[in-house]
């Protein structure tokens, strides 16, 4: 629910999502699927495409940040069963720019692909970014025994500094105990530890296949569907990068592209055929050395698999399933501080918030519009 405190701090206007979608044609159908939650993409994106329109018409095309924080919150509140659990529900529609993280979410990225296309001289003042902060490091402790509070700063610091090379060191040095603490909680806490075992059911799996039908369509999303309806729950690990959205890679030119369902897919769970020679193909894959590790190895194929390891610095982990797989590098990346691979990211980060509960980290602090998406499909729709 709305906190009462950010109702008295915001000054948005209640909008009439409902009247507003039935001015167009596909009104109707649109609030009959945003009633049961059952949104497919093509849904959500029509919906959103109407409702910016109507944002343009009356607030031009740089609304305040409490005009779109107004469209959002009525989203949720008159389709329940679009309100995310994190925050204050409405962040997969609209989140406001923080630190050094700029607005996001379905509103604030249609808004951009329309000025994109409008002539400059259209372009008007945008919303101003706020403060990025100076990147100075907060006061050093002389002690030889800091408190928590000051520890948690120097971990703050640390994640977006890394330099002066002496002051990294220093804070490294002073900060180990607390996050020796802190990992040991997060990942192996009470809750946290059998998380993944324990959450993904067959049930979750029918969920998320019932989702991702909705989202995408491809012979190899269907047949990995089909691997569910047989009773195998561990194929909808597969399923995710194929709905959720991929990240950005960089070609042989240096140019950036958006990757390739397929290619997300691959660096989640990569697949070789059975009898691969696992020396000779971890030196290949040291040799190129442009397959960020550790990630998730299987042999066979995805619908059975004969054996399965996570591949980390050049050595294989065997485990017992692909889900312990999945489990040991997640837990992995998440010890060592590695950023995930920027092709499946959103699939680790539905992972790391949704299965494991971990709300911060991993230099994404707000959750994706995908994942909140996913996250109350999961929560509020029943399942069939």
């Amino acid at each position: 629910m709305v906190s009462d405190s950010f109702l008295k701090t915001c000054a948005f206007k209640k909008m009439d999502v409902a009247d507003i979608l039935r001015r167009d044609q596909d009104g109707e159908r649109i609030i009959k699927e945003l009633t049961s939650g059952k949104v497919s993409l093509k849904t959500r994106c029509k919906m959103v495409r109407i409702l910016v329109s109507d944002l343009i018409v009356n607030h031009g095309t740089h609304p305040s940040t409490d005009v779109k924080i107004g469209l959002a919150w009525s989203i949720v509140t008159q389709f329940p069963t679009l309100r995310d659990q994190e925050g204050e529900g409405y962040e997969a529609f609209f989140t406001k720019s923080r630190d050094r993280h700029s607005a996001t979410g379905y509103i604030e990225e249609r808004l951009r692909n329309v000025r994109k296309r409008m002539p400059k001289q259209a372009s008007t003042m945008k919303d101003q970014p706020t403060d990025q902060g100076s990147g100075e490091p907060p006061a050093e402790d002389k002690d030889s025994t800091i408190s928590e509070d000051e520890a948690a700063e120097m971990c703050r610091w640390l994640q977006h500094n890394v330099q002066p090379v002496k002051t990294v060191q220093d804070y490294m040095a002073a900060t180990s105990q607390k996050r020796i603490r802190d990992i040991h909680r997060t990942l192996f806490g009470k809750g946290v530890a059998e998380s993944l075992s324990m959450k993904w059911t067959e049930e979750m799996a029918k969920k998320i296949k019932q989702y991702a039908q909705m989202q995408r369509s491809s012979p190899l999303l269907e047949e990995l569907c089909a691997g569910i309806d047989t009773g195998n729950p561990q194929s909808a690990l597969h399923l995710l990068p194929l709905f959720l959205p991929p990240g950005r890679t960089t070609n042989k030119h240096g140019k950036c592209r958006i990757s390739s369902s397929e290619e997300a897919l691959r660096s989640f769970i990569d697949v070789q055929p059975i009898g691969t020679n696992l020396p000779s193909y971890l030196g290949e894959v040291l040799e190129a050395g442009d397959r960020p590790q550790p990630y998730v190895l299987i042999l066979g194929g995805r619908l059975q698999p004969s054996e399965s390891f996570v591949v980390i610095e050049g050595h294989s982990i065997k485990t017992q399933s692909v889900l312990a797989a999945v489990d040991v590098c997640f837990k992995a990346l998440y010890t060592l501080d590695i950023n995930y691979q920027r092709q499946c990211a959103t699939s680790w980060e539905f992972l790391q918030k949704y299965v494991y509960g971990i709300k911060d980290g991993k230099g994404k602090e707000m959750t994706s519009p995908g994942v909140r998406s996913l996250r109350a499909f999961l929560d509020n729709v029943p399942s069939c």
